[in-house]
């Protein structure tokens, strides 16, 4: 106990020397330390809330602190919000109002302890809180580059504590003691390729820039090795799956001639064929074991994703027979609660059998048809403003950045087809810097337009 309280002694004083060293002066610095700290949620289980409260939670209330001091500052300078970016706003506000809704609906029902859905709902409000914070904070090109500068470093924690655990010698909270599969700094195993993936593309693309130093060049061509290697070690078939699209995306933009302007294209072809061979090669080893079934806490958990699809091309085993058949219980039972459906986090209570390992499904049963419009609705409006800061853009190497970005979000779409992706942060900051897009790319414009129309004036006042 005295442990406890000593370690959360230091770390309030960090806190607030963070917070009075960098947040209170520029709040979106908390945004950017708040994705970083997203890659270490090794916490103390607290009652009721559990494990959800994180370093991250910290920096977003200082973050918070700090934007309702700068409330009354000036914002006149800024262009107007763009509607493709007010339109995902609502979007995320209505499904955060009908999961409430849903919340309230069905605790008045009586026949669902209200603790487990109020902080489940209370999850969803916090989600969207960080949508709106990244949409009122990233006004610029520069911010939304240095938020996934920021993700790229959290990538990096994760993949080195990763490496360091597989190597030998790292603590034992950094993989399953029985599995062995990888967790690294995250909490679970599946937590660690939705963090890593969504940014992985942007990793490559910015290790070919153009007049990178060699320095950065070199740790981002290692994390880009890394991150695969760390991402199979959490035995995921889910993060083998986003690996391969993220890869199949980064071969057809790197080999785009559009952008033989802006990266190295030969460096970019053999970082992918690197990839590409290391894979191959990896393959090709497990399957010299083929005929033997991969067996948990006996086999390497980095050779899982590739055993278990290999099992099921063979007809040994079924593809994932748990997930099919919670998702055809869900869909079974929806018709019972169509509207608002059970309440967020209800599903399993009223239904025991396994919580429904996917997002869009669980959100149907959960929040019922309304719920699961406002949240594909959410999906489109975010796509579209992403979309439109692509088409915005005025400068190759912006767009090649932005199709990395879009490329990550539908790597988290895959990841919400097996996971509940919805209760993570990641989902939500992205979504909320692809919505914030559009008025950072025209803002910087104007800005930059600004700032040519005032050079000869000054210039002539200097004479």
């Amino acid at each position: 106990m005295t442990e406890i309280y000593v370690l959360a002694g230091v770390g309030a004083v960090l806190a607030a020397i963070v917070f009075v060293g960098a947040i209170a002066p520029t709040p979106v610095r908390g945004l950017y330390v708040a994705i970083f700290s997203s890659a270490i949620l090794i916490t103390p289980e607290l009652p009721v809330v559990r494990e959800k409260i994180a370093a991250c939670e910290v920096i977003m209330v200082l973050t918070w602190l700090a934007m309702l001091l700068h409330s009354g500052r000036n914002r006149a300078s800024s262009l107007p919000r763009p509607s493709v970016e007010r339109n995902a706003v609502a979007a995320g506000a209505a499904f955060t109002a009908i999961a409430c809704v849903s919340f309230l609906v069905n605790v008045l029902r009586k026949d669902v302890p209200w603790e487990r859905s109020a902080v489940e709902t209370a999850n969803y409000v916090y989600g969207f809180l960080l949508l709106l914070t990244a949409v009122a904070l990233v006004d610029s090109w520069q911010k939304w580059m240095r938020c996934f500068y920021a993700w790229a470093l959290g990538a990096g924690v994760v993949s080195a504590v990763g490496v360091w655990s597989l190597i030998g010698g790292a603590p034992a909270w950094t993989r399953d003691e029985f599995t062995m599969r990888l967790s690294s700094t995250m909490k679970y195993s599946n937590q660690v390729p939705s963090y890593c993936i969504p940014v992985f593309a942007m990793l490559a693309a910015f290790a070919a820039t153009r007049d990178l130093p060699k320095l950065v060049r070199l740790g981002c061509i290692v994390l880009v090795g890394a991150i695969p290697v760390v991402v199979l070690a959490t035995g995921s078939r889910t993060g083998l799956l986003m690996i391969l699209l993220c890869g199949a995306g980064i071969t057809y933009l790197g080999l785009r001639r559009v952008w033989t302007g802006t990266i190295a294209q030969m460096l970019f072809v053999g970082i992918s064929a690197a990839l590409v061979v290391a894979f191959g090669v990896f393959v090709a080893v497990v399957w010299q074991e083929r005929d033997k079934p991969y067996v948990a806490g006996k086999d390497p958990a980095i050779e899982r994703p590739v055993k278990r699809f290999l099992q099921w091309t063979r007809g040994d085993e079924e593809l994932d027979k748990n997930r099919s058949a919670q998702i055809a219980s869900a869909l079974e039972k929806f018709p019972s609660r169509p509207v608002f459906g059970t309440g967020p986090a209800n599903f399993t209570v009223l239904y025991p059998g396994g919580e429904v390992h996917n997002s869009y499904v669980s959100v149907l049963v959960e929040e019922g048809a309304a719920g699961f419009l406002a949240f594909a609705m959410l999906h489109v409006a975010v796509l579209h403003a992403g979309w439109m800061g692509l088409r915005w853009s005025d400068t190759d190497k912006q767009r090649l950045f932005i199709l990395c970005a879009l490329l990550g979000f539908a790597s988290l779409m895959l990841y919400g087809v097996t996971i509940l992706s919805i209760r993570q942060r990641n989902f939500w900051f992205l979504c909320g810097l692809l919505a914030a897009l559009p008025h950072a790319v025209r803002n910087t414009q104007a800005r930059l337009v600004a700032a040519r129309r005032a050079a000869p004036a000054r210039l002539v006042h200097a004479q």
